[in-house]
């Protein structure tokens, strides 16, 4: 969020191009952790749903 406050003092982006680096930035905080999530297995209590307990340690 600062880099784009930076760069719109600067002239170097507008307002329209700051806000969809920072949409951008909140969607992929949203969308990969869940994503990685999906692909590694994990159910919603944060368990691992496939391999030996001994291999988180």
């Amino acid at each position: 969020m600062v880099i784009t406050t930076i760069g719109m003092s600067e002239g170097e982006l507008t307002a329209a191009t700051a806000a969809a680096f920072v949409g951008a930035g909140m969607l992929s905080v949203l969308v990969f952790p869940l994503a990685a999530d999906r692909i590694r297995g994990t159910s919603r209590s944060g368990v691992v749903a496939t391999g030996d307990p001994g291999d988180a340690l």
